[in-house]
């Protein structure tokens, strides 16, 4: 008993090791402080509908549908309660158990990175090493600090899902297979696919690589019966999350990810105009020119964010572009000294070096570089000299597609190949993100590189030519840009133009400086990590001696620049985050009105990338990059004119009253808006700081009409909008043609009405009255995949009106109307997902009785 459990103590005090690590990064998690992550405190935002009505409605269905943002969309992008999935237990309890974010993050990381070097065969001393290297990666602090959170979940849930794989071919396939089927459970649970496809392509990497081994050294019939294992295990892991994949994948064809309608159309509409000027000039064949113009398109908005070459050696030199978008330099900078010497105080000087430009890339905007670490990559170097074998190739090969690919538009032969033949790859954007694969690749190859080269599996001189080569690669690289920064670029930003004049020398100066800094240090770490890897083959000092030298280094080299992207200012107490959801005073003036569902259009902010007021109201904006497609086009080819006609509207309104300008005064003023008069847009805010505007052109919830414009496709269906008076004609696509047949055109009397009288994200039910059959149409954007309507309890058809909303031909008489939100994919998910995770479960019992029992058996035999 005392053996095992001294056994049992080095893993016992790696986990312990990573748990003190995590919080010591993190003590003001232990002082009740949180991360202010943006796109958490967006996210609070347009979840806050959901989350006060599941909190007031414990006995009823959680909400799945949210009117916050965009005029209403499924939840499932935001928050869900999914129900069904059994592991969801064992889950929450790791989640649990590791504590509070972001510590709990790091240790989920390190425990699966020490698991796989574990799987891998080395060292438990330096699979702890590993681990700090997988864990620690600057990438991680980050997503961590801008708040993608389900990111960084899926992210540290890769290496358990590596180390279940591996384990499976190199020892147990059956337990193995088992364990990988939770592991890939709880790794698609953390809900970002895009992770999840990138830890596809290493898994799929690496079972190429075992299937050319397996035929090398004639084991191919294990290496099968192993993969049929994993595969099926695969499977199931994946069948356990069906109560949210299910509807994820449904909501994915509505959303931007799904492509646009309209946008395929109007570019069929433009090869049709090109092809007919082509044939007036007589030219031909241009076909396949057009071709990639129409994916280039898409190609476009996936590739925003795409490194590049010049931006790559951030792998490691973490400045080599600047650091992050908006950084902080000190007083012995040279931005700081120009301020100061034009004549600002030294205290203002201060606070403007708080956040400047730094970054000077090509991206749009970033968090930080892709630092791996300057030691992990010269033990990579190292690898692919020294390992020979399958193992280096997958490694190498997966790491430098990655890095091909991270490239997006600007290698984007390779990009649009993927991008068209790769299956679901056309579905993700920012393809700098698949530089995540480093953050695996890399150090698996250097962990065991230093294994090797400790154990001694290679001879001296092999050793020493490679650490001169590695040395020379890795640390040269550094001197030459610690000695020249000059020839990396021009460290010009294109923010540059938003600073003063006397400005933009002196940043260009600094950033020249953060360069050649962190240049030099690489350099160090470099050389000092090469002198433990040489000091641990060359001399009799203790390997377990090595491995702590070398992962006190790693920890130090990862640590200060961990500490540039998440560190003491980024923590502030609850009550900070909750300020900043207070109700302004225009909100105040809003929520004055009792009416169960209007909408706010509100200008003073960035309105389609903001959610915060989606907090308090019912917004025509907020932020999501899975917003309904449909509802993308309505922004592009309505909303955001009408904004731009209101906003000219109230200066003219303030030009020609002056002084004696009013609110009631401006609101006179304004014109007719329709497509925001169709969402009901009663609110308008214009300046956080004044009343709002009260849109008087707004339809309601619902309304009847008495014509309709039938045409056909999506660009005369959205263009048709600015064709008709929406308060009495509606534009519906002829798919819908026999739904609509045989209302009445008759004039509408005052009595007949329509009244919106319940309001719930999940229900709403309107009353009616009509002396003939007529078309109502509802300010609620139409969604097929989950909505249905009732009239008196007898389902009713729901077709498709004025590009966005529902509509219903209605019966003549005093009815109710009721809408319900209850997608198939929700109810049949979660009854898939009990049956595939409660399988699951009890296989993995059913193993280990079955253990348990042979274990048992053999005892009595040796007896």
């Amino acid at each position: 008993m005392l053996q095992k459990l001294k056994c049992c103590l080095p893993y016992l005090f790696a986990i312990l090791f990573f748990y003190v690590i995590a919080y010591i990064f993190s003590p003001q998690v232990l002082q009740n402080k949180i991360v202010q992550q943006s796109d958490i405190d967006s996210w609070r935002g347009m979840a806050n509908e959901i989350v006060t009505y599941n909190k007031a409605n414990p006995d009823k269905d959680p909400a799945l549908w949210t009117n916050s943002m965009f005029s209403g969309m499924p939840a499932n992008t935001i928050s869900v309660i999914y129900e069904g999935d059994y592991t969801d237990t064992i889950y929450n309890f790791i989640h649990k158990v590791t504590g509070v974010r972001p510590p709990s993050y790091l240790i989920i990381a390190m425990v699966g990175a020490f698991l796989m070097f574990l799987a891998f065969g080395v060292n438990i001393w330096l699979a702890i090493v590993g681990a700090i290297a997988v864990g620690f990666c600057s990438y991680n602090l980050q997503i961590i600090q801008v708040g993608h959170n389900t990111k960084m979940v899926a992210i540290a849930f890769m290496p358990w899902v590596i180390a279940s794989v591996i384990y499976a071919y190199k020892k147990k396939p059956v337990l193995g297979a088992l364990l990988f089927a939770f592991a890939l459970s709880f790794q698609i649970k953390a809900n970002h696919p895009q992770i999840t496809y990138y830890l596809a392509m290493i898994l799929a990497a690496y079972c190429i690589a075992e299937f050319y081994s397996a035929i090398k050294g004639k084991y191919l019939h294990k290496f099968l019966k192993t993969t049929l294992l994993i595969f099926a295990a695969a499977l199931l892991g994946v069948a356990t999350n069906i109560n949210h994949l299910w509807p994820t994948y449904e909501n994915m064809v509505y959303t931007m990810r799904g492509g646009s309608e309209l946008a395929a159309e109007r570019q069929v509409a433009e090869q049709s105009a090109i092809q007919e000027e082509q044939q007036k000039a007589g030219e031909e064949g241009r076909q396949s020119q057009t071709k990639g113009q129409r994916r280039g398109l898409d190609v476009e908005y996936a590739t925003n964010w795409s490194y590049s070459l010049e931006e790559t050696p951030n792998l490691i030199i973490p400045n080599f572009n600047g650091g992050s978008s908006y950084g902080a330099l000190t007083q012995e900078s040279e931005t700081y000294k120009a301020i100061v010497e034009m004549g600002y105080p030294a205290q203002s000087a201060s606070q403007a070096i708080q956040s400047l430009p730094l970054y000077w890339g090509n991206q749009p905007s970033t968090a930080g570089p892709m630092y791996i670490g300057a030691i992990s990559i010269f033990l990579f170097i190292l690898g692919l000299i020294l390992l020979s074998g399958a193992q280096k190739w997958w490694i190498g090969i997966i790491s430098l597609l990655a890095i091909l690919l991270s490239w997006g538009s600007n290698l984007l032969f390779l990009t649009e190949f993927f991008f068209n033949y790769a299956p679901l790859y056309n579905k993700f954007r920012t393809v700098s993100m698949i530089l995540v694969i480093l953050q695996i690749t890399i150090p698996i190859l250097a962990i065991i590189t230093i294994d090797k080269v400790i154990e001694g599996d290679y001879e001296k001189a092999k050793v020493k030519r490679g650490i001169t080569i590695a040395l020379a690669i890795t640390a040269g690289f550094c001197l030459i840009f610690a000695l020249i920064p000059t020839l990396a670029g021009s460290f010009v930003s294109a923010y540059d133009s938003m600073l003063q004049d006397f400005m933009r020398g002196p940043i260009v100066d600094d950033r020249i400086s953060l360069l050649r800094a962190d240049a030099f240090r690489s350099l160090v770490f470099i050389v000092l990590g090469a002198g433990v890897v040489w000091a641990g083959f060359a001399t009799k000092i203790k390997k377990e001696y090595i491995y702590v030298a070398l992962g006190i280094l790693i920890l130090a080299d990862l640590w200060v620049v961990d500490k540039r992207y998440l560190n003491d200012s980024n923590f502030v107490s609850k009550r900070t985050i909750e300020n900043q959801y207070a109700q302004r005073e225009v909100d105040k003036i809003i929520l004055l009105d009792k009416d169960p569902n209007y909408r706010v259009l509100d200008m003073s902010v960035s309105t389609f990338n903001n959610a915060h007021v989606s907090y308090h109201h019912k917004s025509i904006g907020g932020y999501s990059a899975a917003k309904l497609q449909r509802y993308q086009d309505i922004i592009d080819d309505h909303i955001t004119a009408e904004m731009r006609m209101i906003a000219d509207d109230v200066n003219q309104a303030l030009e020609s009253m002056g002084e004696e300008a009013t609110i009631e005064g401006i609101q006179s003023q304004l014109g007719e808006y329709p497509a925001l008069n169709m969402l009901n847009a009663r609110y308008i805010i214009v300046n956080d700081g004044f009343p709002p505007l009260m849109n008087e052109g707004a339809l309601g919830n619902a309304w009847f009409v008495n014509d309709l414009k039938m045409v056909n496709g999506a660009i005369e269906e959205i263009e048709g909008i600015d064709m008709v008076e929406v308060s009495e004609q509606a534009v519906v696509s002829e798919e819908f043609s026999k739904i609509v047949a045989g209302f009445s055109k008759e004039n509408l009397s005052e009595d007949e009405l329509i009244v919106l009288t319940e309001y719930s994200p999940n229900r709403l039910v309107y009353q009616y009255n009509t002396e003939a059959e007529r078309v109502a149409i509802f300010s609620e954007v139409y969604y097929p995949a989950g909505w249905r309507a009732y009239v008196d309890g007898e389902e009713f058809p729901i077709f498709r009106a004025n590009y966005i909303l529902r509509a219903m031909k209605l019966p003549a008489g005093a009815h109710e109307v009721e809408f319900v939100y209850k997608p198939e994919s929700i109810e049949k998910g979660a009854f898939y997902s009990r049956i595939s995770s409660g399988l699951l479960i009890l296989l993995f019992l059913a193993y280990i009785a079955q253990e348990v029992i042979v274990r048992r058996k053999r005892t009595i035999a040796v007896v």
